[in-house]
């Protein structure tokens, strides 16, 4: 999320927040679907993820959320985004723990993730053609990587059945692989990387051989619709804001120019962070959703947008605005959830002169400090886990998988540190059972798919009304005189009729936050310091000890962040208090509280949003709208009067049917409508006869050729393509992959009888649910 520059730090926060009500996720990132439909774990943000359908798996770059330990609200926000805000006094946003990203697993339809083995910074991941694998890169941070022979970008393969992993490649700081995009190739021996600055390098899994790519591109992507060893290049061109998208023969060395996308905004078009789907169809992020002078300044604001590769349309997926204010989506890393292409036995193979050009990067990556670097890492997670399970912030369900793989991590760097961490595990393993099955999994060494017992779905909580801001304590803010102080005081003090009235006043403002009644929490902030500063000593109503200061001064805050900075809070005859006033008072007078010691302590109120449905099984994105599916007829000219009578057949019967004489648009590029059609069809008519063996030269043999690549995206158990024979012929034999030929297909004989070929045909093309004839 970006929000437009023109609006103040606080005021950027308090529209992070409303996005967080409009998306029902409080995670600064979060993976989305292509509706915009958060699929992020309520207690994580996620910077990109991958899914492989056959493993039935998602791979993310993750992190828990700075609130799952018990923060404030907003605290992840502000560590990311104006981490300025964290550092004044009086602050209730922490510095600590940071979080850095690491790889978790989650299984389709689970809401258990989990982590494995740890990184210093998790960058991106993918998944191998299979679905055993995942490589995955990683940036170290530390100084030792700016050394000579330190290694800050690597790249580890995780063998998902195994819970082990190994290292592919390590590159220097001087290469720039900052933010890279990953990719396997089709055939799994390769990895591509795309970083930041154009940099493309393809690495062999089996000996971490690089080559560098002739080319600077950020969107750079294999397509293996086109051939096993083609890509999908995509140039830009500074002087005229346009980008000419080639096709890369890795094979050959050479690329064709294929089309050119033209920007429509005004700005020059940058593209990142290609996917080329197996059906051919390309996903990058690009400014083509930029509105307002803020985003225009920046350089437009990045979605993700759908390009046709043959037209060389470019059209975002989702609109560059939230519906709430001056917020703005950013994308980045779109992934396409297909299962990947089948490529048979087929295997890359870069030209020889790129080649000789490569050499080995698997480099040692422990320089003298890179172990001390980990640590202090990983450490602090360790005791921040704990420390918020010892004081009850935080269940002690909750991130348990990680506190048991950092804990194995420090092990093998040091034994006596994570000690340390494991005899406190020790103390809370006495008292709950949780903590035993993390330190049984640490003793045993369960490092992947190790889960805590799974846990019932908590409903979600039902907030009471607590009702609303005693009047007295509106007339004790109202209030001018002393006078009237001490009398609005009296008043407070019989009303409630109790001696711990704050601490009645705290809870209640606890529960009108958690309520998203911020007002009156703000105004109970506002009574505590205007009797703060104003108290009447001769008044019953007593001074406000540092525990319930804490509770109204911090709820108080906290609530202000989530008004405007005009809203009224309160007023007298002569001054105006509005939720900016406020929220800088209650951070002057947190200045003077013990602040860390209550938010260790205590849990903060989280908002129950919209639970977000996590790693579910995807649902791709559809192929562009063509209609109804119809069952396209392949035939040639001669055959037409023989097809039209069959065609006449399948509608009588209900089956729609896609004939070009009948269904091209005037004016359309016939050739493209027809690949489509074939692409969307339902199935595959190939009508075969004598016409068809005689000709040297038709268009039915690019129709053939385009069929066949479409049977490789169809499921197995799909019989899609139905050859006909009109007239006894021999059909064509032309390969299908590597162990199937066309002429292995069973035909249906309208040469021997025509009334049971048009019944085998009605039943082999039917839709699915129709009724039998």
């Amino acid at each position: 999320m970006l929000t437009d520059e023109s609006i103040s730090d606080y005021e950027s926060l308090r529209v992070f927040f409303d996005v967080a009500d409009e998306r029902g996720h409080l995670a600064p990132y979060v993976v989305v679907d292509q509706n915009g439909r958060p699929l992020t774990h309520r207690d994580y943000s996620d910077r990109m993820g991958a899914t492989h359908p056959g493993a039935g798996l998602w791979a993310l770059c993750r992190r828990p959320l700075a609130e799952t330990f018990g923060l404030p609200e907003g605290t992840s926000w502000v560590q990311d985004h104006a981490i300025h805000l964290a550092l004044g006094a009086g602050t209730p946003y922490p510095t600590e723990p940071f979080r850095y990203r690491q790889i978790y697993l989650q299984a389709y339809d689970s809401d258990q993730p989990q982590m494995v083995i740890p990184v210093c910074s998790a960058e991106s991941v993918a998944f191998s053609p299979d679905g055993s694998r995942i490589c995955v890169a990683e940036e170290r941070l530390g100084a030792d990587v700016y050394r000579p022979g330190g290694m800050k970008y690597l790249l580890w393969e995780y063998e998902l059945g195994m819970g082990q992993r190994r290292l592919l490649a390590s590159f220097p700081a001087d290469d720039r692989l900052d933010m890279p995009e990953i990719e396997y190739s089709p055939d799994g021996r390769f990895v591509h990387l795309c970083s930041q600055i154009g940099v493309n390098l393809l690495i062999r899994v089996d000996d971490g051989f690089a080559v560098r790519l002739p080319f600077r591109s950020t969107a750079v992507a294999f397509n293996p619709r086109a051939g096993i060893n083609m890509m999908i290049a995509m140039m830009e061109d500074p002087s005229s804001g346009s980008v000419t998208v080639y096709d890369y023969d890795l094979a050959a060395d050479e690329s064709f120019g294929r089309c050119r996308l033209e920007s429509a905004t005004g700005l020059a078009l940058r593209v990142r962070e290609l996917a080329v789907s197996p059906d051919e169809r390309a996903l990058v992020t690009a400014p083509v959703g930029a509105v307002g002078y803020d985003q225009i300044q920046r350089g437009g604001v990045y979605v993700t947008a759908e390009v046709d590769l043959d037209d060389g349309t470019i059209e975002p997926v989702l609109p560059a605005r939230f519906r709430t204010p001056h917020a703005s989506r950013r994308h980045h890393s779109p992934r396409w959830c297909h299962p990947p292409a089948k490529v048979g036995r087929a295997r890359v193979t870069p030209a020889d002169r790129l080649m000789t050009g490569g050499a080995v990067r698997r480099e040692p990556v422990n320089g003298p400090n890179a172990p001390a670097d980990l640590l202090e890492r990983w450490l602090p997670m360790l005791g921040a886990i704990e420390q918020a399970w010892r004081q009850g912030t935080m269940p002690t369900t909750t991130l348990a998988q990680e506190f048991a793989q950092y804990a194995m991590s420090c092990q093998e760097i040091d034994p006596a540190a994570a000690e340390v961490f494991l005899h406190r595990l020790e103390a809370l393993a006495r008292r709950r059972p949780e903590p035993r099955n993390v330190r049984f999994a640490i003793t045993a060494g369960r490092r992947l798919w190790f889960a805590t017992s799974p846990q019932p779905p908590t409903p979600a909580p039902v907030v009471e009304d607590p009702g609303p801001v005693p009047p007295a304590a509106h007339r004790l803010i109202s209030a001018s005189t002393p006078a009237e102080v001490a009398a609005a005081a009296d008043e407070l003090f019989l009303t409630l009729a109790t001696p711990a009235i704050w601490d009645l006043l705290g809870t209640q403002s606890t529960r009108l936050l958690d309520y998203s009644d911020y007002v009156g929490a703000a105004q109970l902030g506002l009574c505590a310091l205007r009797w703060t500063s104003r108290r009447a000593p001769s008044s019953r109503l007593p001074a406000i000890s540092s525990a319930p200061m804490l509770t109204l001064c911090l709820n108080g805050f906290e609530a202000c962040t989530h008004l405007p900075e005009r809203t009224e809070i309160g007023r007298t005859v002569h001054e105006l208090f509005d939720a900016a006033s406020v929220r800088d008072q209650c951070l002057q007078l947190l200045a003077r509280l013990p602040l860390e010691q209550f938010l260790t302590v205590s849990r903060r109120p989280r908002k129950q949003r919209r639970e977000p449905v996590v790693a579910q099984r995807p649902s791709p994105r559809g192929v562009r709208p063509m209609g109804p599916s119809k069952v396209f007829m392949s035939y040639m000219r001669e055959d037409a009067d023989t097809v039209d009578m069959i065609a006449r057949h399948l509608k009588d019967a209900g089956i729609a049917v896609w004939i070009d004489r009948n269904d091209l648009r005037p004016a359309a590029d016939w050739r493209k409508e027809i690949r489509a059609a074939i692409r969307n069809g339902a199935y595959f008519v190939a009508c075969f006869s004598p016409s068809y063996a005689a000709s040297d030269r038709t268009y039915m043999n690019a129709e053939l050729r385009q069929a066949i690549e479409e049977m490789q995206y169809k499921p197995f158990d799909h019989r899609w393509f139905v050859p006909v024979m009109l007239e006894r012929c021999e059909l064509p034999d032309i390969d299908i992959d590597a162990n199937q030929r066309l002429s292995h297909l069973q035909y249906i004989d309208f040469a021997a009888d025509w009334t049971k070929a048009i019944r085998q045909l009605i039943t082999a093309v039917r839709p699915a649910g129709a009724d039998d004839m």
